[in-house]
């Protein structure tokens, strides 16, 4: 390593190597800590099938991957770290796939964690509280009366009491949500931290004069933005346009900036990813293909949403759901857009009358004629950061065996040998 120090991050997969929400923000935080003289080590889980289940935990620093290893090994490597280095915060910012009590063991160093809502895994299986994986059940907590008939209900209940147990295992938790409605859904799953949240944007916002004035399309451009996925909304735009008839369809010309499950023929797909282009991607892609309406149809209350805010960046006017948690609720604040019913009606009629659709995008854009919203990424988690007291003795775990973590590092190496 560099630095005399380091942060220790938790995340479900390599973060840089794929293009969402979580993934952002880790990239954005490792390169933030790395101006602030503070190395990085992330690990997260990888499990490999080949006829069993071979489960190791891979390790990236300062951005390089480095390999995957048997939970002992992560321990020795860590320990080793600590003997000449400090340790300024350990980040948990996603629990899926990890084995909470090997995690455990590897943490036990630390009597400390900072714990990010990111979304609901931790209050249930179904990360986007979507009972049955269909619709939005209405909070984070797990409760017979509510969540009976829910498949996602039992194994929910024996995650949750090993999350709860995990968390148990540490002194002090700060918990940071990215906003207060991410704050208050987490907190009804998990009531005995309430006292521990702090809700900290991903991003500050800032108005200013414009330095150029926005366009205006005759025929306007609009653009389901994001990962294309049902929680996202995908099915209830991709079904309410296929149903549009000929001569309004032709009236718009509409567009995928993101990741696509399935290329429709009237939909111009624009790939966009971070891992590949930057944290600034989606910005590009908004500006290069000028669009007018950011299409951002969550059915489930989303933590914070980074797309809303490079949609308020680039002028456009967004529609969302009712249910789309922070999206509606900046929706609200900025006045930027039209909140509507889930569901193919209240798109569908939206859609279905060009010239009013229109009228809504060219007012909002007469509005916003002299100013415009710049963000940049809020460093107050920073504040959290503190030298860790370490909680066990260094000259542990100096005796390693040869495990099988190794075929986990070879077949994950061979997986992902692209970008690696």
């Amino acid at each position: 390593m560099i630095n005399n120090n380091f942060c220790l991050l938790i995340h479900w997969r390599n973060p840089f190597i794929v293009s969402a929400g979580s993934e952002k923000y880790i990239q954005v935080q490792v390169a933030e800590l790395e101006k602030n003289n503070i190395d990085t080590i992330v690990v997260f889980p990888v499990r490999k099938k080949i006829g069993i289940t071979i489960f190791g935990w891979g390790m990236i620093v300062n951005k390089k991957f480095i390999g995957v290893y048997d939970e002992k090994i992560v321990i020795k490597l860590l320990h080793e770290a600590l003997a000449s280095h400090s340790c300024k915060g350990v980040m948990v910012h996603h629990l899926m796939w990890c084995n909470l009590q090997s995690l455990q063991k590897i943490l036990s160093f630390s009597p400390e964690i900072i714990f990010y809502v990111h979304d609901y895994y931790s209050c249930c299986e179904q990360e986007n509280l979507l009972k049955n994986n269909e619709y939005y059940c209405g909070d984070g907590a797990l409760k017979d009366e509510k969540c009976g008939d829910c498949s996602f209900y039992k194994i929910s209940i024996d995650k949750k009491e090993a999350t709860k147990n995990f968390l148990a295992s540490f002194e002090k938790i700060a918990v940071v949500a990215p906003s207060e409605i991410a704050a208050k859904i987490w907190s009804d799953g998990y009531p005995k931290y309430t006292g521990n949240i702090k809700v900290i944007e991903h991003l500050s916002v800032r108005e200013h004069a414009r330095k150029t004035h926005p366009y205006s399309n005759d025929k306007l451009n609009v653009a389901f933005v994001g990962t294309g996925k049902k929680s996202k909304g995908w099915n209830l735009w991709i079904d309410t346009i296929k149903d549009l008839p000929d001569d309004i369809r032709n009236r718009y010309n509409f567009y995928h900036l993101g990741f696509a499950p399935e290329e429709i023929a009237y939909v111009k797909y624009i790939p966009v990813s971070i891992a590949d282009d930057g944290p600034n991607a989606m910005v590009d892609a908004l500006r290069k293909y000028n669009i007018d309406v950011a299409m951002l149809l969550s059915l489930w209350p989303e933590t914070y949403c980074y797309t809303f805010f490079e949609a308020l960046q680039c002028g456009c006017y967004v529609v969302t759901t009712e249910l789309s948690g922070n999206i509606q609720k900046q929706v609200n604040i900025y006045k930027n857009g039209t909140i509507i019913k889930p569901g193919n009606q209240a798109l569908r009629e939206l859609l279905a009358n060009p010239d009013e659709f229109h009228k809504l995008c060219v007012d909002y854009k007469k509005r916003m004629f002299n100013q415009e919203y710049e963000v940049s990424y809020n460093k107050d988690y920073l504040q959290l950061l503190a030298d860790i007291p370490i909680a066990v003795s260094l000259d542990e775990a100096k005796s390693i065996n040869f495990n099988k973590s190794f075929i986990a590092d070879i077949l994950y190496r061979l997986r992902y040998r692209e970008v690696l």
